[in-house]
């Protein structure tokens, strides 16, 4: 599932190192859903969170209908799996 945090805050953790922190907005479970794996990250809320789950075989099916979210979720993907300077 995809979840979109509509309240709260969260810690995003890969290999056991803090990489990011989520809020308001933010979109948790996109990397496994549009890379086809196994999620590879842990995430611990922060703070009292709220938002909304959305299972895979329903965000495909939105995502087929409306290209603009199907881009959306690409841009995020992206995003997350470009180069880090560190």
């Amino acid at each position: 599932a995809v979840f979109i945090l509509s309240d709260g805050q969260a810690r995003v953790f890969y290999e056991r190192e803090q990489v990011a922190t989520v809020g308001i907005g933010d979109v948790i479970g996109e990397m496994a859903l549009l890379a086809g794996g196994q999620r590879k990250a842990t995430v611990t809320t922060s703070t009292r969170v709220a938002g909304l789950r959305i299972e895979n075989d329903k965000l495909r099916e939105i995502m087929a209908q409306r290209p603009n979210v199907a881009g959306a979720f690409r841009a995020v993907y992206a995003a997350h799996t470009a180069p880090r300077d560190r």
